[in-house]
């Protein structure tokens, strides 16, 4: 009753005038978007996060533990996009604000959760942020041995996807970087080969090329590192699955031609492991987390290990007990 009281006395028809279609102005949302520059982490378990640089820095200050550690960083800006290169050789093009906000000690969120259409066991090999520009080439290689430069040019695309680097059946993309100026091209495969080769013998080909062969490998065998390198600079550090390692002067790999066998980089035995998880170029004190199969991971200087011969078999620096097998590492990119 009290409301019918009320409409009786103030009730009366709709003042609004509704206008045509013409006279509607459409809001730019990016307009009121505060632009913040940020980092980009790629994970070691292929999860991507995204934090503030201001956040970023104050938590280095902290400390950063070995399980948040990121296998990739690259700096950007949030209205800015990067591309995304993964292992079945697509290119993804992504709005760095629609990559998971949050802390550096987060374990970010998956890729397949962050990205549509991706393909079941793919994985990112690396990411960029091309805003300065397309010039120069990228360097592919693949776990079959597999290498070509491609103009960074023909990424320069708007589809959220392309493919990046054509494929073998059964291949994958294991590196993905900007062509440097080195002139060598290091591989090392898994049963513990290595090839150093003239990079001027690997050609430049289009998006689709799957590129030449680099290296003979034995049944089984597949490459798991590959370096643009000066010959005669650097130890190769390397590391079993049953936790041995050693470093090699580079300078004892020496130029072959490509797609040769390479030469044997670790005399494996029953105590020393039966392949090689990990390898590095590195040329001062690298802090290296190194994981094991239980989850576990144990921090691991490579200037601590012996400097040994091409064909020697190694130290154990990490002890792999009952099955517990070392199953790979990453450089520490935040050392407390």
């Amino acid at each position: 009753e009290e409301l019918n009281e009320i409409k009786k006395k103030y009730g009366d028809k709709r003042r609004t005038v509704f206008v045509g279609q013409e006279h509607i102005q459409e809001v730019d949302e990016q307009e009121f978007k505060v632009v913040e520059e940020c980092a980009v982490l790629l994970s070691g378990t292929n999860n991507l996060r995204r934090v503030s640089v201001k956040s970023l820095q104050k938590t280095i200050e902290g400390g950063v533990e070995s399980k948040y550690q990121p296998g990739r960083i690259i700096y950007s800006k949030t209205d800015s996009k990067i591309s995304v290169f993964t292992s079945k050789g697509n290119i993804y093009t992504l709005p760095v604000d629609s990559v998971y906000e949050g802390k550096l000690r987060d374990n970010g969120k998956a890729m397949a959760s962050i990205i549509q259409g991706v393909d079941s066991g793919e994985r990112i090999i690396n990411l960029f942020d091309f805003s300065s520009g397309f010039d120069g080439k990228l360097l592919f290689a693949t776990k079959s041995g597999m290498l070509k430069y491609t103009d960074l040019s023909e990424y320069n695309i708007k589809k959220s996807k392309i493919l990046a680097c054509g494929l073998k059946d059964g291949d994958e993309i294991v590196y993905v970087d900007k062509a440097s100026k080195f002139s060598n091209i290091l591989l090392v495969t898994k049963l513990g080969m290595a090839i150093n080769f003239d990079a001027s013998s690997i050609p430049t080909m289009g998006r689709a090329g799957k590129g030449v062969s680099c290296i003979k490998l034995s049944d089984g065998d597949e490459v798991i590192y590959v370096a643009q390198n000066n010959p005669n600079s650097g130890n190769l550090f390397v590391i079993t699955n049953k936790g041995s390692a050693k470093r090699t002067p580079i300078s004892e790999y020496g130029i072959q031609g490509r797609n040769g066998k390479g030469t044997r980089t670790f005399a494996f035995n029953d105590e020393n492991g039966s392949e090689l998880v990990s390898a590095y170029l590195v040329d001062k004190p690298t802090l290296l987390s190194v994981s094991m199969k239980n989850g576990e991971l144990n921090d691991l200087n490579t200037d601590d290990v012996s400097i040994s011969s091409r064909n020697s078999k190694g130290e154990t620096v990490v002890l792999a007990l009952m099955g517990n097998d070392v199953t790979g590492s990453q450089i520490k990119v935040f050392v407390e």
